[in-house]
């Protein structure tokens, strides 16, 4: 019986692993010499039973103070080793779930570093955020004598709660429209727009921040608090327009076009109302970001989820890494790559 030793490991890795760059290798190389300071016994002694002791791995881990990158990077060298030893589908589980913990802490301190002060001691989670929104609504939308400015600050803030947060710009010089009248692919490029249909609405940007690397991006909404909102700020906007040529969606009192700043203000102004928080765009956008970095997630959704919100979007080497998964489940002897 071959006596098993880091060299035997990466050749077996690079077996199942063909034609990948040395920097894979390596890194699973590093992977295996930290796995054997943490248990502090040598690779040719090491046991399945070995991995089954989270708190001896996660004490081990901790005594050699390993940042959050490296502790990523070593857990996935460990579920490659459990596979080396025909480990049972079982730890593999949890030895996932165990990873996933790990890369999710790392996208939640990725986000409140990038807070400043005021925006951290503003800060409110997303569950939280949605059901103060959802009652203030509630109460409101049987409140048939709303204002025009109330109706439209409520309105303005349930497209950054009800569904993911884009960038104001999207909102700011949207142009209405009826689909029945008007179809998609007959409306000008470089406009938005939001189309209404019989039982909900659709929003297709085409001019924002990212367009040119993004291109056209239309989302139908069908949340049906969104809807009421829609159509009641509709009925109250017809009360403000002056001038029928003006398809401005979002206007002030006067019947003008918002400014960037007037829709910055009013958000902080609503948000302070309805949570006590004084929220602005970016602080939305963390927050939804926080909440859904919490779950997994395909490659797929990640990808539709950050062309709605206007970013551009590459896998990391642990997404890459659950696709590959999901893909050769059938095949019990496939291994991971995330060293790249």
């Amino acid at each position: 019986m071959e006596v098993i030793s880091v060299q035997s490991m990466i050749k077996w890795f690079k077996t199942k692993n063909p034609n990948k760059a040395e920097s894979t290798y390596l890194g699973f190389k590093y992977a295996i010499i930290r796995i054997e300071k943490i248990l502090n016994i040598t690779i040719a002694d090491i046991n399945i039973v070995d991995f089954r002791d989270f708190d001896r791995f996660n004490k081990g881990e901790r005594a050699n103070n390993y940042s959050l990158n490296t502790k990523i990077q070593t857990n996935l060298g460990v579920l490659n080793v459990i596979k080396f030893l025909n480990g049972d589908e079982d730890l593999l589980k949890k030895w996932d779930k165990r990873l996933n913990t790990l890369t999710t802490e790392k996208k939640e301190q990725g986000l409140k570093q990038s807070l400043t002060t005021k925006e951290a001691l503003n800060w409110i989670d997303y569950d939280v955020l949605c059901d103060k929104y959802i009652q203030y609504v509630d109460y409101q939308i049987i409140d048939k004598n709303i204002e025009f400015s109330q109706i439209r600050n409520i309105l303005l803030m349930g497209l950054l709660v009800l569904i993911p947060p884009t960038r104001i710009g999207n909102y700011q010089f949207m142009k209405l429209r009826y689909k029945k009248k008007a179809p998609a692919n007959h409306l000008m490029k470089k406009h938005n727009y939001i189309m209404m249909n019989d039982d909900y609405f659709t929003l297709c940007f085409n001019k924002y921040k990212t367009s040119n690397f993004i291109g056209q991006v239309s989302r139908d909404v069908k949340n049906e608090r969104l809807n009421k909102l829609v159509n009641q700020y509709i009925i109250k906007r017809k009360s403000k327009i002056n001038n029928i040529k003006n398809t401005h969606f979002f206007v002030n009192q006067y019947g003008k076009e918002m400014t960037q700043t007037n829709i910055t203000d009013t958000l902080k102004f609503v948000s302070k109302k309805i949570t006590g928080k004084e929220l602005s765009v970016n602080m939305f956008r963390h927050i939804y970001l926080t909440h859904y970095g919490k779950e997994d997630h395909t490659i797929k959704e990640n990808m539709s989820l950050a062309k709605f919100m206007g970013q551009t979007y590459n896998p990391t080497q642990q997404e890459k890494y659950k696709k590959y998964e999901a893909d050769l489940i059938a095949e019990k002897n496939k291994i991971m790559v995330s060293f790249d």
